[in-house]
């Protein structure tokens, strides 16, 4: 994440909560502008099948959903069986929509119920009240995030290093599939070209890029001096020490390798 144009950047975890309030009554968002019942790379809410732990590369669906939407989804909200209440610019209900899914006014929004959902939104949404609308960030201590126009964020994983020290979480960030070990072999474990993102003291961002040669670490191989001397000949490859990776999620897969070739290799 990156403040003041980039001016300032952290490494950080951090938690999206939203809510519908329409007086009293207050209800929990499960996303804004994505089509409801699924959710790609998972890690969303409980009732989400087959988990609701993140899982990269896999959408998980979730049958009962409230889902929010912004001009920024696009011309139109996907459509499918459930309820929708559209609201105005001054967050009133001008339409209420069965099945879900049209246009948004000029400078409107909406909420869309699937499966159970849809009786909640059914009791808090009438015509001509006042739905509001409501998202937040928080970080790692539970406290609110305030993005500004100045404010990037982008979201990437596993996390390598904090504090210095080696802090190692593909479990953590859903990169071990418990049914497939191969795809944390050929996507986490295995050598490949890689796009890493980092932070030094002063808290500015150190890009490497592993398809760019002067940002590639040597492969043994290819170096060509041992403890200050020439290595004679061509150098053979030797295999990489297994380490156990330093992560209470993610231990005990550090010192792993599946036997048989991987199905997947990343893209970048």
């Amino acid at each position: 994440m990156t403040h003041d144009n980039g001016r300032r950047t952290e490494v950080t975890r951090l938690t999206w909560r939203g809510r519908v309030d329409a007086g009293a009554t207050s209800l929990p968002l499960n996303g804004i502008n994505r089509v409801p019942g699924l959710i790609r790379n998972c890690g969303g809410s409980a009732g989400d099948a087959p988990t609701s732990r993140p899982l990269h590369d896999v959408t998980c669906t979730n049958p009962d959903e409230l889902v929010a939407f912004t001009p920024e989804y696009g011309a139109a909200t996907p459509s499918g069986e459930g309820l929708e209440a559209v609201l105005d610019a001054h967050d009133r209900v001008v339409e209420l929509r069965s099945p879900r899914g049209g246009a948004l006014p000029p400078g409107g929004s909406s909420v869309q119920a699937t499966g159970r959902r849809v009786a909640d939104l059914t009791a808090a949404a009438h015509l001509g009240d006042r739905l509001r609308v409501s998202t937040t960030l928080l970080d790692e201590r539970g406290h609110r995030v305030r993005p500004t126009a100045k404010t990037d964020i982008l979201n990437a994983g596993p996390e390598l290093v904090r504090d210095g020290r080696l802090h190692v979480t593909p479990a953590t960030d859903g990169m071990v599939h418990p049914d497939d070990p191969s795809w944390y072999y050929g996507w986490v474990h295995k050598r490949n070209p890689r796009t890493l993102a980092g932070v030094d003291a002063a808290e500015q961002d150190r890009p490497r890029h592993g398809r760019r040669p002067q940002h590639r670490l040597p492969r043994p191989e290819h170096r060509r001096e041992r403890r200050g001397r020439p290595v004679p000949g061509p150098a053979r490859r030797r295999q990489p020490r297994r380490r156990r990776l330093h992560d209470d999620g993610d231990r005990r897969h550090g010192d792993q390798r599946p036997v048989g070739r991987s199905r997947r290799t990343p893209g970048g």
